[in-house]
């Protein structure tokens, strides 16, 4: 992830992408459950 690129913006630059994600309607895009795997869960299959 850019975090380094996030770290210089102002804070006029970060109000403004997050006014703009406000603006956006959102997805309807249901997310499968993500599962870690460990060793007790993967024994188990």
């Amino acid at each position: 992830m850019p975090w380094i690129f996030y770290s210089g913006m102002t804070d006029e630059d970060l109000k403004a992408i997050y006014a703009y994600l406000k603006s956006i309607p959102p997805i309807q895009n249901k997310v499968k459950k993500f599962e870690i795997q460990t060793a007790s869960t993967s024994e188990k299959k």
